[in-house]
């Protein structure tokens, strides 16, 4: 006989209800889902760095200004469907002033301002008017953006591969948290990527921008700290039995299952040289965020059950929920992408 357990299939289980999602629910598998989910954090960040030459507020920047253009699609899907249509619509992007800018992103405006006049002179990004800065649609549709795009979706499939593998039906859990779709535009697949890329994308940048409180708002620190804890617990990350055993915010890991990621291990996974991994490192095990054990680095137990990291766990997930949601309505096939 089959069973349902928090939101979970157990083997036979062919068209789960999902519990563990609704409002009423005390305990969603907040922690089963964000393992899953800061592997492809991690994904997009280092594909998206490279296309800034490893400058990872050049990234950001660029992020937030696209984020903030096409922000609306969250109220609006059928504008949305129009920005995404084949032929985009520049039009529709509301443009963001340098001045929100340089807020949304937390960085000086002056530092802020030398970012946007570098976008301005690769042409990534332009000025419309006096209103404000946006990404051309055109821009995305041409190299090196084109691959990232690609791999924000290859990305994006294999982390629903991974919360599909361990038994976690994530539609079936927006469905279930706000109900089906009222109405869904079937974008053609290029623009569907791109509408893919934009979603995930603004859904990295708000987890990326809350997280970041934690760490001096330090955007490399804080996605150190988030491979150093994606890496500790990959072996429970991937198997049903433990990713359930340990799914929801009451249950963290013990220490003496992390496995320690070395400092090679930590830079080569974000894309960041050795010596600034490093320094890292030893400012989060400085600042009492990171423990230093025989064959590398742990973040430890005690950490993951700050009050501070629950918070954020269950922002990741519901907003994992929402990013669902809207890409449902914009057309996205998740039974034939987990298929």
């Amino acid at each position: 006989m089959s069973e349902e357990v928090g939101g979970r299939r157990s083997p036979g289980t062919s068209n789960p209800a999902v519990r563990g999602a609704g409002p009423a629910d005390p305990a969603p598998p907040q922690r089963l889902v964000t393992r899953i989910v800061l592997e492809f954090m991690i994904d997009h960040l280092a594909a998206s760095n490279r296309v800034h030459g490893g400058d990872m507020k050049a990234m950001v920047v660029f992020m937030a200004i696209q984020q903030a253009n096409i922000e609306f699609i969250e109220s609006d899907p059928e504008r949305a469907a129009g920005c995404f249509g084949d032929y985009p619509n520049d039009a529709l992007r509301r443009p963001i002033t340098a001045h929100a800018l340089a807020q949304s992103v937390s960085l000086p405006p002056e530092t802020c301002r030398r970012y946007v006049q570098r976008l301005l002179d690769q042409g990534y990004c332009r000025r419309v008017g006096g209103r404000g800065l946006i990404v051309p649609s055109e821009v995305m549709t041409r190299e090196p953006f084109a691959s990232s795009i690609g791999a924000t979706q290859d990305a994006f499939v294999k982390m629903l591969k991974a919360l599909h593998a361990v038994g976690f039906d994530v539609l079936a859990a927006a469905t279930a948290r706000r109900g089906p779709a009222e109405s869904i535009f079937r974008l053609p697949p290029e623009p569907l990527r791109f509408a893919l890329w934009t979603v995930m994308t603004g859904y990295v940048m708000r987890v990326l921008l809350d997280g970041i409180e934690n760490h001096d708002r330090d955007f490399i620190r804080g996605l150190i700290f988030i491979a150093v804890m994606t890496m500790n617990v990959s072996h429970i990350t991937h198997d049903a039995a433990e990713a359930w055993r340990y799914a929801d915010a009451a249950t963290t890991p013990p220490d003496d299952m992390r496995a320690p990621a070395s400092v090679r291990a930590v830079a080569d996974r974000v894309g960041m040289p050795y010596e600034t991994t490093r320094q890292h490192l030893i400012r989060l095990v400085e600042l009492g965020r990171a423990s230093r054990v025989a064959g590398g680095f742990i973040i430890p137990s005690s950490v993951n059950s700050d009050p501070r990291y629950l918070r954020m766990g269950l922002n990741l997930y519901l907003r994992l929920l929402r990013a669902v949601s809207q890409l449902e309505r914009l057309g996205f096939d998740f039974g034939r992408a987990v298929a």
